[in-house]
């Protein structure tokens, strides 16, 4: 009810909201009654053409049986058979939802010109794309029971995700995003597609007990083992892989991830000249600030770092865009030659999880400060002569050389520093597969170290 002699102000808002809602309604009217239209269209047009192509026939074929109208408008509405094994696989791969995996593919056969408004017998529908994934799996878990007795090896690697989980409290049901840690098993050779856990505990016990190889039928085929070369995965007593050969009651081969390993000298030695860290992006210091703006500097005169050997030959376009810009700045440091092109380009984001853009940026700050700091000179020649060389190089080598190959490069590295403060970062730093050799499960995982080359890294 409105009194407009009560309150004018908050009548006339009364007014305008109804006006603005009738308008709303109208306009939904009409749309429906366009899509109506136009539906209607397109179907008499269908009809026609069906009449003709039915009137052209007779005339033709004046001893042809005749056919009823209604199965000839069934026949001229064709169904999309077409099978779409790729479509379905790229929508498992990305998590989209089968209405937006439809809606994607649809538009580029419309692009394409396979779909018009004369012809939709190519529209893929949602339901389309369920089938097909509901196919996928399928055919997944039989390849995956036909080749389970010849996996020899398997492998493991985990995230911590915010999952959407229900939980039933009395008689409702509530949902909340709790974070998990997933974990997804594969078998070697063949790539083969094991299982998905999920563990309460990111502890060693909780993964190894969470992979159930004893129950998949393949514990006695197993010889070797991977994962990444986190304590909890590697512990000499409470390590995933370690619990994992008790519960099989034998030794098995590690194979560990290379530029996991890497990474631990040159963290270390972060932490002893930068300082503590600050956060997930940054640690605390002068350096720091440097190192997170040094895209922003301009090219100055530096001096090379480089020694007798030089950077293996790699496959730019087979790596990500990060280590490509790694590739280059090592190059340019060592060379003394720096493109415009790389001037332009800027680093990654730094990342504590992620240091092969800590150390690209470790190099452009070189490139770009006219009077490094000692620590500054320090970090530059590690990344280039120890890490920069070993990221590249780790390809080359073949099952139990890289451990022993890390320990030959840091210990050629603290014979050449000058610094005592560098030198024990190092020694520290370094991976426990080269130092600790006395110890019989470290002695294991030093000769059994395999060259992982990780395509997400």
């Amino acid at each position: 009810m409105q009194i407009s002699g009560v309150d004018r102000g908050i009548t006339e808002i009364i007014k305008r909201r109804s006006a603005r809602l009738y308008r709303l309604e109208q306009r939904e009217a009409d749309e429906k009654k366009r899509k109506i239209e136009q539906g209607c269209s397109v179907l008499s047009a269908e009809v026609a053409a069906i009449e003709d192509s039915e009137s052209t026939s007779s005339s033709d074929h004046e001893e042809t049986e005749t056919v009823p109208d209604d199965d000839w408008i069934v026949q001229g509405v064709c169904r999309n058979t077409t099978p779409i094994p790729t479509i379905a696989l790229q929508a498992e791969r990305y998590g989209v939802s089968n209405r937006a995996a439809a809606a994607i593919g649809t538009a580029a056969l419309v692009d394409y010109g396979l779909v018009s408004a004369a012809d939709k017998s190519n529209v893929i529908d949602p339901k389309k794309i369920w089938r097909a994934r509901e196919q996928l799996r399928k055919s997944l878990r039989e390849n995956t029971e036909e080749k389970e007795e010849e996996i020899t090896a398997i492998f493991f690697d985990g995230k911590q995700d915010s999952t959407l989980v229900k939980e039933k409290q009395g008689t409702k049901w509530y949902s909340r995003k709790p974070v998990q840690d997933h974990y997804v098993l594969v078998g070697e050779p063949g790539t083969v597609y094991l299982q998905h856990i999920t563990v309460d505990r990111g502890t060693g016990q909780a993964i190894a007990d969470g992979l159930h190889v004893s129950d998949m039928g393949i514990a006695d085929n197993i010889l070797a083992v991977g994962a990444d070369s986190t304590p909890v995965n590697t512990g000499r007593k409470g390590g995933a892989i370690h619990l994992l050969e008790q519960q099989l009651d034998r030794s098995l081969q590690w194979f560990i991830c290379c530029l996991h390993l890497n990474e631990l000298p040159l963290r270390h030695l972060c932490k002893k000249l930068i300082g503590p860290t600050e956060g997930p992006t940054q640690w605390k210091g002068p350096l720091s600030k440097a190192i997170t703006t040094c895209e922003t500097l301009a090219l100055v005169n530096f001096q090379t770092v480089s020694d007798s050997e030089q950077l293996p030959e790699v496959d730019l376009d087979d790596i990500s865009r990060d280590q490509r810009y790694l590739y280059r700045i090592v190059t340019a440091v060592r060379t003394g030659v720096v493109s415009e092109d790389l001037m332009r380009e800027k680093p990654g984001v730094m990342s504590m999880a992620r240091w092969v853009t800590t150390a690209s940026r470790i190099c452009r700050l070189y490139i770009g400060t006219a009077q490094p700091t000692e620590e500054l000179q320090s970090l530059v020649k590690f990344v280039v002569l120890c890490y920069g060389s070993m990221c590249y190089g780790s390809t080359g080598f073949r099952s139990g050389e890289f451990g022993g190959h890390i320990s030959r490069e840091i210990n050629a590295w603290v014979s050449r520093s000058s610094s005592f403060t560098v030198s024990r970062a190092l020694c520290a730093g370094a991976p426990s597969c080269c130092r600790m050799k006395n110890s019989p499960e470290i002695s294991r995982m030093h000769g059994n170290i395999s060259c992982m080359r990780s395509t997400s890294r």
